[in-house]
């Protein structure tokens, strides 16, 4: 899965996989992480959030293509966003570095926490199979 989105950069490219809490149970809640993180100025300002990668099974090729699909990940090796949820399982972002990688799984993440805080399911998650 690293490798499907860093081989065809050309530039320097970190790619972080994390289970953050927050990210899942919002996922796991029917959350629209995509829709609920543009209604957010300090996610949407700075980390561009993909749809959810719907539950396939985890070390999958298919794991890897539909995330790569979510990504926005084009023939170029460009993405067209920055971070994904996984249903059932965790987050991928991409940055230049480590620590901007970072910065969009907690920007994510702490969004998350304050919707389910909050009570309001304002943003359902649409129902995706994978391509």
């Amino acid at each position: 899965m690293h490798w499907d989105l860093q081989r065809d950069t050309k530039k320097t490219r970190t790619v972080v996989h994390v289970h953050a809490t927050h990210i899942v149970a919002a996922i796991y809640a029917g959350i629209d992480l995509q829709a609920t993180s543009a209604e957010f100025p300090e996610i949407s300002r700075y980390t561009r959030v993909g749809r959810t990668v719907p539950a396939v099974p985890a070390l999958s090729r298919d794991l890897a293509d539909v995330t790569a699909e979510c990504l926005g990940l084009k023939q170029d090796g460009t993405l067209e966003f920055d971070i994904v949820g996984q249903m059932n399982h965790g987050a991928r972002a991409v940055a230049t570095d480590p620590w901007g990688a970072y910065e969009h799984i907690e920007r994510l993440d702490h969004i998350c926490e304050i919707v389910l805080k909050s009570g309001v399911v304002s943003k359902p998650l649409p129902i995706q199979s994978p391509s």
